[in-house]
Formats: structure tokens, sequence, C-alpha cells
């Protein structure tokens, strides 16, 4: 059961954001409509926990944009694909009856999120995942270590959610921290070898190192 407070403070903060999303145009109406849906099937489905995830997702990931992109000019607000891409496979997890793979696709997406754009105030060139040679920033299949730290860090925030508010084991904390990395790299080395090639979209490349995500949390929760 619900906590009392709790679906007031859900309200007020998608209140919040939908109106924050609105004014900064970091998002587009039918993406704020995504948001607000994916955030209700997440508290119905696994409650505070991992509504706090998708908070704390979208309000970093979009700052990590912002910081990441800072003199290339605004970027393009998200859409209704974006968020799905990046939040679809949790949801689908979640109404599978897997929590765990909800918070592990979480991670994988938002260490995605903020590797890459965190990586773009590398001073170093990135190379490129799948033969470490130097490519320019923005290049599909592009990792620094600057941006591998942040998807480390990704990983052990959501996975301090996880910990917080799901399950106080430190196994638990190191299954989601764990697959934010490996999510992240899936993403990387699907972006050298199919999006560079044409044969998928970025939307799909997030959906599905998000998907793998999901699959390796459980896996891990299953072998730790």
């Amino acid at each position: 059961m619900f906590n009392g407070i709790e679906p007031i403070i859900v309200i007020a903060t998608i209140a919040f954001f939908s109106a924050a999303a609105l004014l900064s145009k970091s998002l587009t109406k039918d993406g704020i409509i995504a948001s607000v849906a994916v955030g209700i099937i997440a508290y119905f489905f696994a409650g505070f926990a991992a509504f706090a995830a998708l908070v704390i997702f979208f309000a970093i990931g979009d700052a990590a944009t912002v910081a990441g992109r800072k003199g290339l000019g605004k970027h393009e607000p998200r859409n209704w694909a974006n968020i799905l891409g990046n939040t679809g496979a949790g949801a689908i997890a979640l109404a599978l009856g897997h929590t765990a793979g909800f918070f592990g696709a979480i991670s994988a997406a938002f260490s995605d999120t903020i590797s890459s754009e965190i990586g773009m105030l590398s001073a170093s060139k990135p190379v490129l995942v799948t033969s470490l040679r130097e490519v320019e920033k923005g290049t599909n299949g592009g990792i620094t270590l600057l941006g591998l730290a942040a998807a480390a860090i990704g990983g052990a925030i959501i996975g301090a959610v996880y910990y917080a508010g799901v399950d106080a084991s430190i196994r638990g904390f190191a299954a989601i921290a764990l697959t934010g990395i490996a999510g992240s790299l899936i993403d990387s080395i699907s972006g050298a070898l199919l999006q560079n090639r044409g044969l998928i979209s970025n939307n799909q490349v997030n959906f599905l190192s998000s998907m793998a995500g999901a699959a390796i949390s459980i896996v891990l929760f299953a072998a730790l």
C-alpha cells in the first residue's frame, strides 16, 4: 500500500517537471505526456523508489546535456520516441513483474546519457569502442575516460536508489551499478556497429541497450 503523502509528492513532482519542461522546451508536448505516463507506471508497479529513479534520470540527464553541449547551441527537445527509447524497456520489465529489470534498464539508460554528454567535456578525443582509433566528438560509439567515469557514477546513483528504496543489500546495489556501465558500453558498441551504418536509429540503440540492461540486471540478481 502506498504511503499517504507519497501520491501528493508524486503529483507535485510531475506537475513541476512538466511545467519546467514545457517552459524550457526540453521536451515536446508528446514527450511530456510520455514521461508522465512512464512515471505513473513506475510508481504504480514499483513504488516511490522507481519513480525517484526516473526523476533523477530526467533531472541529472537534462543537466548533463546542457553542460556537455554548452557553446554548441540548444539541443532539440526530446519527443515521445526519445523518452520511450530510454525508458520503454524499464516499463516493459515492470509490466512483466521484474523490478530489478526496471532498475537495470534505467541504470543503463542513465549511465549512457550522462556518459555521452559529460564525455563531450573531455579534453582528449574519444576513441571508437570497436577499434580504439580516435574519432571526432559526437561520433556514435566514441568513448572517453571521462565518459566511462560518468557512466560508473550514473550506475552507482541508480544502484543507491535501489539500495535505499527497494532492498538494502550490497548485492543489489552492485548489480544495478555494474549494469549501468555494461549498458553504456553496449550502447556504444551498438552505435558503432549498427547506427553508424544506418541500420538502426539512435532511439532504437537506446532501447536495445536499456533492454540489455534489464536482462543483465535480472541475470546478475539470479547469479549473485
